[in-house]
């Protein structure tokens, strides 16, 4: 396939369909603003529906309850502006030819029997999520910021993953990354207010969603199907975290100051730890007779995430095809984590309200600190050995998110102008570890097949003659920036009074700068001057010799216990751990080492691991679109678009040879820069036809696409004695044809009922590639004779479609109309199913024996193996079912999910599968009656689920990760 979409059929329909609606005569008008309020709060409606009575003429009220009408002409018009949960009102208005005041619909709560339904905050946060979702262009999930609020969910990850068709990763039971539709993190594209977020990865292109706080947030969008005026870089959806804006004027009510404080508590029962802490604080405020807003938010939290965690390899012995081969265990890891991770960050966002316009400066900043000691154990079978590994680290991430945003309505056109800045940085800066192992512990004894639980009661330990073998020091730093700068237009038109058009185009151009560098410093003490090294410990603290025989050469565990340290029981009891490795001890010893070890030529600069895999780069980005949203009616929506994207790729790699000795010392390398350019073009048409006032349905057809990891277009290669690890800089982006279909049933008592379905046809995505012997290295570039004969270690574009469908549903409701005190529940539910299939190239070498020279001919023969995509999950499931009456609050809920695909293997028996996973979380609050105050607290993961991996064969655990339960009870204070 090509590395673009030609410009065939499809997209030249589109763009003339473009051009003669923009070119086509019609009456061009001076547009109307206005907005819709709740009529009692003074609370602006998001959502909302504004709506010339039989005309194609209507808009949605935005984030702030405000619509523009572009295309009105003079004359009385009748308005009907609809909102679910409130009273329709029609309105006679008589619209001037040239002078135009904003107009402002003041909506009623349901009024039945008499009586106004009282709209709870839990009921307030569902029916604005309902209403924006209802009105948006695309397809799309809303969570607004009432309902994160209600949510016991500890970050922005968490709250996404709520929604359909979201999973998730976590780390110490904390959400971090998401997926979206079955497809990994760095398929997706995470947005702050439009604007994409540095990656936060070392490797690829995902960011950390952990690193926002949901008090931050003024809502939640996850696209589905995306409309040509958005970034195209997307498989699976878009996450547009929304932040929170200056106050807006309510109404008579007029301009008000407002001020949140928050505080909590917390308990981590993994650890028993009562150290968890969160503290917020916002205030907001206009000035200057309304025109000038200001808003100051900020957080500090820290969190134990600590996790007990096991890892299990297996192997098949001489397996074959068509049977179920028997798994056998070849390594056992158990790591016990204490994890503290503090963050702090706000936000700081000014707007200046100009005539017909506006200008906003908005600002986001992000820390985490995690301080992480683990303490890991390794049975390996295959070498009778009981390894011991005590790492102690900290990973740092920086991130920050500046936009500039210019907004002006002219006559017959609306500018909207952007520019924006983004950052991250992860560090590790210096992650010290020490390594101590038992050789001869009786694990040749294990029957390879038995169960995990059962290594330990095989392995005679003894610390005693457990002993220290090596030290390593390792940094790592990645580093990104991004600069945007975008333009976009829009001018309505009005064909006839029932055909209407918005025509919509724009462009883009952004620069992204990107660096990673690496720094490892090992030592040995089986090398060189090891023993010398050893000696200088033994001076530096002389307590020690009394446990080492005077003349040994070897420093057993038992020197580096830590009898303060207590494991709590491991994964449940089921496994033990011990002794624990002082850290505090370990960092004086660790000084010694550097000191001495460097004398003695013990302890150096590891050359190949600290440079083969550095890198630095860029990317030029440049987009433009065409868009139009034609309006048959109130009934018929066709909106059609073209995108064309360009990026061109810029990176500098390392190239070197590992196979010569010492290379740990000398790594002979030298620096290789890579260039390239891809271009596409991408038609893009979203139909949306509303028969009832309470059914709507929509389909959309969009392309999109992904681009390559860093790590994977990096020209980076090393070669060893048996393999070459060579870095394809031809790797293609991705495309992916989608097709979504949708259907939503709505009404006061419904609520919203949504059932959708999906298709995906992926194109070139990019798969790990191993096995292939190198016959020909002229085919691989910068490659020679010498490495033929090689194994090759690479990345390749699938030759195979890879394919993903799935099924949505999701209900919302408040059950208002209830008797009693039914009447305040609320319930948000949805389903996914998700099935993908894709063909994993796989090759095997044929060798054919000759009678005569060569006398051997080797071949590879190129197949493959049908699987599941990786992170992609069968079935998922969550329920909120809140409970509200006076100022009292509840909420519980629960995630479901089923057989994720975590490992792909040629095997079936090696695949991973996740185990069900079950958890319950509930969320209570009581309003007080003193100055706003309001009690709250949380339980998250209630029973305690684990996440589980499998292996397929035996059903044996693969990975676990036990983090217990968590707890937290605040104040909150609104002013």
């Amino acid at each position: 396939m090509s590395n673009h979409l030609p410009l065939e059929r499809p997209a030249v329909v589109l763009l003339l369909l473009m051009i003669l609606t923009a070119i086509c005569p019609a009456q061009q008008t001076l547009p109307i603003e206005g907005s819709v309020t709740d009529l009692l709060s003074g609370e602006r409606l998001p959502g909302a529906n504004v709506q010339i009575e039989g005309s194609a003429l209507g808009a949605a009220t935005d984030r702030n309850g405000k619509f523009i009408l572009n295309a009105i002409p003079a004359g009385t018009h009748t308005f009907i502006v609809t909102y679910i949960g409130y009273e329709t009102i029609t309105e006679q208005i008589e619209i001037g030819a040239s002078e135009r005041q904003p107009l402002d619909f003041r909506l009623r709560p349901l009024i039945i029997e008499g009586n106004i339904i009282e709209v709870s905050a839990q009921a307030e946060g569902q029916l604005k999520a309902i209403n924006q979702q209802l009105s948006a262009k695309a397809i799309v999930n809303h969570v607004s910021a009432s309902r994160i609020e209600e949510l016991p969910d500890a970050n922005a990850a968490e709250s996404v993953a709520r929604l359909p068709g979201v999973s998730i990763l976590r780390e110490g039971g904390e959400g971090h990354k998401v997926i979206i539709r079955g497809l990994s993190p760095k398929y997706n594209l995470v947005t702050i207010n439009g604007v994409r977020m540095a990656s936060t990865d070392y490797d690829e292109r995902s960011v950390d969603l952990s690193m926002i706080a949901p008090n931050m947030l003024e809502g939640i969008e996850v696209m589905k199907a995306i409309t040509a005026d958005q970034d195209a870089d997307v498989l699976g959806g878009a996450v547009n975290f929304r932040l929170k804006e200056p106050v807006m004027a309510h109404g008579d009510v007029g301009t008000r100051r407002h001020i949140e404080l928050q505080g909590q508590g917390g308990y981590n029962d993994l650890k028993s730890s009562y150290g968890n802490y969160k503290y917020t604080g916002m205030i907001t405020d206009r000035f200057f007779n309304n025109r000038f807003g200001i808003l100051l938010q900020a957080f500090i939290e820290r969190r134990n995430l600590s996790s007990n965690e096991l890892g299990a390899y297996y192997y098949l012995n001489g397996p074959e095809l068509g049977i179920k081969n028997p798994t056998f265990i070849q390594r056992l890891n158990l790591s016990d984590i204490l994890r503290d991770k503090q963050r702090f960050g706000g936000t700081l966002s000014t707007d200046l309200a100009l005539s017909q316009g506006k200008i906003s400066l908005t600002n986001l900043f992000c820390f985490s600190d995690s301080k992480i000691e683990n303490r890991s154990e390794f049975y390996d079978l295959d070498s009778d050995m009981h390894l011991y590994r005590t790492t102690d680290s900290r990973t740092q991430l920086n991130t920050f998110t500046n936009i500039l945003n210019y907004e002006r309505s002219l006559s017959l056109i609306r500018i909207n102008s952007k520019f924006s800045h983004s950052y991250s940085e992860k560090k590790t800066p210096d992650a010290l570890s020490f390594y101590f192992f038992q050789q001869s512990v009786g694990l040749n004894e294990v029957n390879p097949r038995t169960n995990p639980n059962q290594i330990q009661n095989y392995s005679a330990d003894d610390p005693l003659i457990t002993y220290l073998s090596w030290i390593d020091e390792a940094g790592i730093k990645a580093r990104e920036r991004q600069l945007t700068a975008a333009l976009d237009f829009e001018t309505s038109i009005s064909l006839t009074r029932h055909i209407s058009n918005t025509f919509t185009w724009g462009g883009k151009y952004g620069y992204r700068n990107r660096d990673y560098n690496s720094d490892v410093t090992e030592g040995f003490f089986h090398k060189g001057g090891g023993q010398d090294t050893r000696q200088a410990i033994l001076d530096a603290f002389p307590w020690m010799k009394e446990t080492v025989p005077s003349g040994s050469s070897n420093l057993p565990i038992a020197l580096f216990t830590d009898a303060k340290y207590k494991f709590n029981p491991f994964l449940d009891g089921e496994y033990t751990l011990g002794p624990a490795v002082d850290i505090n001890l370990m960092r004086q010893v660790h000084q010694i080492v550097k000191t001495e070890g460097a004398a003695y030529q013990s302890y150096i600069r590891n050359d190949f691991t600290s440079t083969t895999h550095d890198y630095s780069g860029n990317e030029n980005f440049a987009a433009g679109y065409l868009q139009t949203e034609i309006r048959f009616g109130p009934q018929i929506t066709l909106m059609p678009g073209l995108r064309y994207e360009q990026l061109k790729t810029s990176y500098t790699g390392m190239r070197g040879n590992s196979s010569f000795t010492d290379s740990e010392r000398k790594y002979n390398h030298y620096d290789t820069t890579m260039t390239r350019k891809h271009h596409f073009w991408l038609p893009m048409i979203h139909f949306k036809y509303k028969p009832m006032n309470w059914l709507d349905f929509r389909v959309a057809y969009t392309n999109t696409l992904t681009y390559p990891d860093y790590r994977s277009i990096i020209p980076r290669i090393n070669v060893t004695n048996t393999r070459v690890y060579w870095n394809n800089p031809d790797l293609k982006p991705a495309q992916s044809e989608n097709f979504d279909l949708y259907v939503s049933l709505y009404s006061h008592k419904l609520g919203l009922f949504t059932m959708g379905g999906f298709i995906k046809r992926i194109d070139d995505l990019i798969f790990y590639s191993s096995g292939k012997l190198i016959i020909d290295a002229s085919a691989y570039e910068g490659l020679g004779r010498p490495e033929e004969e090689k194994i090759l270690i690479t990345n390749i574009n699938n030759p195979y479609r890879v394919s993903v469908k799935g099924i949505e549903i999701e209900w919302q409701t408040h059950f208002w109309y209830l008797p009693g005190l039914l009447k305040g529940l609320v319930l948000n539910t949805n389903y996914t199913h998700i099935h993908s299939r894709a063909k994993y190239p796989r090759s095997i070498l044929e060798v054919t024996h000759l009678y005569e020279p060569p006398w051997v001919i080797k071949t590879n023969v190129d197949s493959y193996y049908n699987n599941r995509l990786i992170d992609q999950p069968d079935d998922m499931f969550n329920v909120a079912l809140g409970y509200d009456y006076k100022g009292f609050s509840a909420r519980i809920s629960l995630l479901y999910q089923d057989n994720i695909f975590k490992t792909e293997n040629f095997w079936p028996e090696l695949h991973q599968i996740t185990d069900t996973y079950v958890r319950w979380d509930l969320s209570i609050k009581q309003d007080l009656p003193w100055y706003g105050l309001q009690i709250y607290g949380n339980v998250n993961n209630i029973f305690g689920e684990r996440d589980s991996n499998l292996i397929q064969g035996s059903l044996f655990p693969a990975t676990e990760q036990h983090y217990g339960r968590t707890a937290d009870l605040g104040l909150r204070i609104k002013l």
